[in-house]
């Protein structure tokens, strides 16, 4: 498996984050755009 360097979970301009590449592959997968929304219990 390739090594990834991402720069965070949330999207962000000219960057490799994790919410974008989830949201990439669901698309591939399901052809419908997809939007992920995290949330945190304090």
């Amino acid at each position: 498996m390739m090594e990834k360097n991402f720069g965070g979970w949330q999207k962000q301009p000219n960057k490799l984050n994790i919410q974008g590449t989830i949201e990439k592959a669901i698309e591939e997968l399901t052809k419908e755009e997809v939007e992920l929304i995290a949330s945190r219990k304090n």
